[in-house]
């Protein structure tokens, strides 16, 4: 099957004041979309599950490097076959990012995709796991809302990239 992928952002500071917290920052942004389609042998994030370094250079830094790393180690040992990655445009937290013409196969029905809530401590956005196929049929259109999570990496609650560790570790939460 071949999809077409749209992430479009909707954080705006009318939603995000009425639900209590401080104005947007002035340079609010998502940080390249990220991801793979996979099989059920990884699991690349989850919430309930610690964060690899992947997942922490993506939702501290926007840095995709080691998860790319990551997701080419599972390509090498048969349980991903695709990285996949799109800017936004425009390039803040209202922006698209589109991946278009992406093919699944049986073998790789699971779409994991991730973007950093930037700036921010360790938050991040996206869908771990994503099975593409619902009782052996292709999903001809899927909708799904994206809400935040906190990969327990770092310390902080405000728009801010300068924060200290978590240590230990904290498992991946939901923000909301």
């Amino acid at each position: 099957a071949t999809y077409t992928i749209t992430f479009t952002g909707n954080w705006n500071n009318t939603d995000h004041s009425n639900n209590g917290m401080t104005p947007l920052p002035s340079n609010d942004h998502w940080s390249i979309l990220v991801g793979a389609t996979h099989n059920t042998n990884i699991i690349f994030w989850e919430p309930g599950q610690m964060a690899t370094l992947g997942i922490e250079d993506v939702a501290e830094r926007g840095d995709n490097d080691e998860f790319f790393n990551e997701v080419d180690a599972a390509i090498t040992s048969g349980d991903a076959n695709q990285w996949l990655q799109q800017p936004f445009n425009p390039n803040n937290a209202m922006g698209t990012s589109t991946l278009m013409n992406i093919t699944v196969s049986e073998d790789y029905p699971l779409l994991t995709l991730v973007t950093m809530i930037a700036p921010s401590p360790d938050w991040f956005a996206g869908v771990h796991g994503v099975s593409l196929r619902s009782g052996g049929n292709w999903e001809t259109n899927l909708t799904i809302d994206l809400f935040p999570y906190d990969a327990g990496t770092e310390e902080g609650t405000n728009y801010d990239t300068s924060n200290p560790d978590t240590i230990p570790q904290e498992d991946i939460t939901s923000l909301v």
